[in-house]
């Protein structure tokens, strides 16, 4: 029997969590096919300086990460964009892409699209690409460098027949997608939320705050605080106090950050990789572990209401994080049906 579901067709994202690592892999997969071109456009200086001893490898290294991170870009607006679309049943998504944004956002979603940052890639080149110059560096030496780093790429594209060196990017990759998917899970809320407003013929998404002191409050800080991020200027302490409070207070924020508090939950207990529906069990978890886990996400701005404005926002968090864990555990079930 599933577990009660809270409300009729309510957004869960929690379920593409697959989806997400599966698209994300594929990318990688494309990204190191792509790699095959490298050999044509890389500089002869730089493959001459990497096939010496005594040379300095840096200039080999920084084309052949710049590259594998451009392929992973595209590769990740294809695979990922496609992959949840057809998972949502429809062409929910307009794009994902990555771009430069200020460092204290790791994306955003504006309209039905998502925009990423670009240090996000550069964690998955870096990691990935030092992964494989690791291998070079034990397996290859001299004029048989060069050579041997596109013939590990090529090992690595192939998908039918992994390459025996190929846990070491996938080790690589994990450590990078836990917080990549929780990312992409907090901005798909939007976008499915951004969707359904527009569905019912809402075409001007309003934010709000449970906590504004008056109307617009929010919106007006909000603002304000995108406009100095983007242009790097400093923040003062006391502005940027209240512009969290207000955010981690926003229903649109509370139900995208609920989602991610839900998704630590569920990985905590390994309830993505379960097996049989025994695994799946809600009277497993502690609510402990729920509550533990709403304070990590939103940190000291949701932790210790004093205003019974404040109390509320801290009860509909824990309603909303359970009930993405119910939601999610019922899909997994159905799962086993078939």
């Amino acid at each position: 029997m599933y577990y009660k579901e809270f409300i009729t067709e309510a957004i869960s994202a929690n379920r593409y969590i697959d989806v997400i690592r599966s698209a994300t892999y594929k990318s990688v997969e494309d990204a190191f096919f792509l790699m095959a071109e490298l050999r044509e456009i890389m500089s002869p200086v730089a493959s001459k300086d990497f096939a010496s001893n005594d040379a300095s490898h840096t200039r080999f290294q920084q084309i052949a990460k710049a590259y594998f991170s451009e392929n992973f870009k595209q590769a990740m607006h294809v695979n990922l964009t496609k992959s949840l679309n057809a998972a949502l049943g429809a062409d929910v998504l307009t794009y994902i892409v990555f771009r430069e944004i200020p460092k204290s956002y790791g994306g955003y979603a504006s309209g039905t699209s998502i925009t990423l940052s670009d240090e996000i890639s550069k964690d998955f080149t870096e990691t990935i690409m030092d992964s494989v110059f690791q291998i070079i560096y034990d397996n290859y030496d001299g004029e048989d460098r060069v050579a041997g780093f596109h013939e590990v790429c090529a090992e690595f594209s192939n998908r039918t027949n992994k390459s025996r060196w190929w846990w070491h990017v996938e080790s690589g990759v994990n450590t990078i997608l836990h917080k990549f998917t929780r990312t992409v899970i907090h901005e798909l809320v939007h976008v499915l939320q951004h969707a359904k407003q527009h569905n019912v013929g809402r075409h001007n998404t309003a934010y709000r705050s449970y906590l504004d002191k008056k109307p617009g409050e929010f919106v007006k800080t909000y603002r304000s605080h995108w406009q100095k991020s983007h242009a790097n200027e400093p923040i003062d302490p006391d502005f940027e106090k209240k512009y969290y409070k207000l955010y981690y207070a926003s229903p649109q924020e509370m139900a995208a950050f609920a989602h991610e508090a839900a998704y630590e939950v569920i990985k905590s207990y390994g309830f993505d990789d379960a097996t049989t529906p025994e695994e799946l069990q809600i009277k497993n978890i502690e609510a402990s572990d729920i509550i533990n886990n709403i304070n990590w996400i939103t940190g000291k701005f949701t932790k210790d209401p004093r205003t019974r404005r404040e109390a509320m926002v801290r009860n509909r968090y824990i309603k909303l994080v359970y009930q993405e864990i119910v939601q999610y555990l019922n899909h997994r079930l159905k799962q086993f049906e078939h």
